[in-house]
């Protein structure tokens, strides 16, 4: 049993306290960003035996999608927070603060271990759990990888050193399965070997080559997995060609950190990618202070290990986030969030250190408190920010003016809201800014499309093709335009196209069923729906259209099987709750007729008068005495 001290439980408890206290806001946030790509039109994540799946594809394949990224772990999260909350977005936000809480005490226990200063400790987790430059990774539900990866890393590490001075079976295990659960939850924990050599090299501790080697196995382990799985490697070291024109952002970025880190205000999410030359004043700024600390670090190696520990811990947990490896940006705050660790350990030392000196305690805690409030005000405004869809690409625009994924995303947005000429005009706006963003075609062909101008909607979705001819989706939409306009030849070879390049694209195997079930041809439209279902089982519109077809082939049985099932997903699906009313008609059951028909009539289905004539004599015998 874990013998927790009086100090400790009072630790424990403040850090649980601020973590529900600036992030509690957070539970009113929508889906935002990648939230409907991993969430909320992740098939895989509802059913438990997809597991097998998590393990063994890309993180976006629930969704019929490729990011290149393996994640499993994180998604077994999601798995289980839809178990508890389905869609309930409040669910997904209260699970990311917990594993914030467990983050920043995993720290406390960490710096424990390593310094045995619980006030240190407790400073450090504080300032990490509060400040605002956290807020990307927390209140963003696909961030979610970040914390759990640093929890597992952390408790990694806290075995890796017990283990060096216990030799415990059950401590090397814990140890090698908390970093395989890390990497399984996200690729830059591969940095953590480099972390522990920097734990020997600064506390002057011999590598245990019986510990040290077998968490090389591992990372050498997941990187084979990995490959294999995803058919690619963790980095496109085609891409290093560029490292050059990159570096001088990475100089640039450090300026930017650490004013992030002491003044944390025009926070945002999208800095881009972009290039710097070396003789900008921000890139020589980040040079200076690079070097600058380097050698403060070195100098105090034997004198103050805490200070040349923390500041090697900030660069090498940077290596991941630097201009070495091409990213899709030259910095981001959530890139911040292990690094940062060492800004917090710093910082938590001076105060402490002047907490125990002599007529400075009341000053200390002034400024301790001081902080604390002020870094937690921030926060739970910026939550706000995150919140909302249209205020935060809003804000992000207004930091990032030529941001082309806030100006698509925010146009996407008003074309929810059915603010159509708005969201026209800033796909048109993406467009000028680069003429070859085929994502604001076809976002412009669908609005096009929702405002009945066809042509013009074909003529983007045509556009965003010769940018890109295997992009699924703009196949996919313009077969919608063409199925609409009457068009079937056409429909039907953009729906195949579409299938062609994604053959996990479940909405176009629907459609194309649904056009050949229009033509009579209902063996087919029943083989291509099916296949909708095997793909996604959860779509109640694809056992609407199977159902339909069944009925059409005088398969009765089947087709109420399916409109049931339809229902059983979605019971407020009208259409569903109608057509089963009409099967249960011609099966003389007459009662489930009249309920599901009225349920139709509830949810305002437009119901064929002629029908509802037909049931009325059933009512009436219903409704006689016997």
């Amino acid at each position: 049993m874990v013998n927790i001290n009086r100090i400790t439980l009072i630790a424990i408890v403040l850090i649980i306290v601020f973590g529900f206290a600036v992030y509690g806001n957070s539970l009113k946030g929508q889906f935002i960003l990648d939230d409907n790509t991993l969430v909320g039109n992740n098939t895989y994540i509802r059913n438990w035996s997809n597991i097998p799946k998590l393990f063994t594809q890309d993180v976006s394949a629930g969704s019929g999608l490729q990011f290149g990224f393996y994640r499993p772990i994180m998604l077994l999260t999601y798995m289980v927070d839809y178990s508890i909350w389905k869609l309930d977005k409040r669910g997904y936000h209260l699970t990311n603060i917990i594993f914030q809480i467990l983050a920043a005490l995993s720290i406390y226990w960490f710096i424990t271990v390593l310094f045995g200063d619980r006030l240190l400790s407790l400073l450090t987790a504080a300032f990490f759990i509060v400040h605002p430059i956290h807020v990307e990774t927390v209140t963003y539900i696909s961030g979610r990888d970040t914390p759990l990866a640093l929890l597992f890393m952390m408790l990694c590490f806290i075995f890796y050193i017990k283990n060096s001075n216990t030799k415990s079976t059950g401590t090397f295990i814990l140890m090698l399965a908390a970093y395989a659960l890390s990497l399984l939850t996200k690729e830059g924990s591969l940095i953590f070997p480099g972390l522990l050599l920097l734990y020997h090299y600064a506390f002057k501790k011999r590598i245990e080559v019986k510990a040290f080697v077998p968490i090389l196995c591992v990372a050498i382990i997941y990187m084979a997995m990995r490959t294999i799985i995803l058919k690619s490697p963790p980095f496109d070291i085609s891409l290093f060609t560029e490292m050059p024109y990159r570096l001088p952002g990475f100089f640039v970025a450090i300026t930017r950190y650490i004013r992030l880190l002491l003044l944390p205000f025009g926070l945002h999410h999208d800095y881009g990618k972009r290039f710097f030359r070396f003789l900008e004043p921000a890139a020589l700024l980040g040079l200076v202070m690079f070097f600058s600390l380097l050698i403060y670090a070195f100098k105090k190696r034997e004198s103050n290990r805490l200070v040349f520990f923390s500041i090697m811990w900030f660069f090498v947990a940077l290596l991941p986030f630097s201009s070495i490896l091409p990213l899709h940006a030259y910095m981001a705050e959530r890139w911040l969030y292990i690094p940062s660790i060492a800004f917090f350990l710093i910082l938590a030392k001076c105060l402490t250190s002047l907490y125990r000196a002599r007529h400075f305690k009341t000053l200390a805690v002034a400024v301790t408190a001081g902080l604390l409030l002020y870094y937690s005000g921030i926060t739970i405004k910026q939550n706000n920010y995150w919140n909302d869809p249209t205020v935060f690409y809003g804000r992000t625009l207004k930091y990032a003016p030529y941001s082309l994924k806030a100006r698509n995303n925010l146009a996407n947005v008003y074309i929810a809201q059915r603010r159509f000429n708005e969201a026209v005009e800033l796909y048109k706006e993406a467009i000028k800014i680069d003429p070859n963003y085929e994502d604001a075609y076809v976002n412009l062909g669908n609005a096009y499309g929702v405002m009945e101008r066809y042509d013009e909607a074909i003529d983007m979705y045509r556009k965003a093709i010769e940018i890109k001819p295997d992009d699924e989706k703009a196949w996919y939409n313009m077969a919608n335009v063409y199925a609409f306009l009457g068009e079937q030849d056409e429909s039907i070879k953009s729906y195949e196209k579409a299938i062609e390049l994604n053959p996990r694209y479940w909405k176009a195997y629907n459609k194309l069923g649904m056009i050949y079930g229009g033509m009579g041809k209902m063996e087919e439209s029943i083989v291509l729906l099916k296949k909708a279902i095997e793909i996604n089982p959860y779509d109640s519109w694809s056992y609407n259209s199977l159902g339909i077809a069944y009925g059409n082939v005088g398969k009765r049985e089947e087709a109420i099987a399916s409109f049931k099932k339809a229902i059983k997903i979605d019971p407020d699906l009208a259409a569903a709750q109608y057509n089963l009313a009409i099967m249960y008609y011609y099966a003389e059951k007459y009662d489930l007729a009249i309920e599901h028909c009225d349920r139709a009539v509830e949810l305002r289905y437009r119901v064929n008068p002629a029908f509802l004539k037909s049931l009325e004599p059933y009512r009436k015998s219903k409704e006689t005495p016997q």
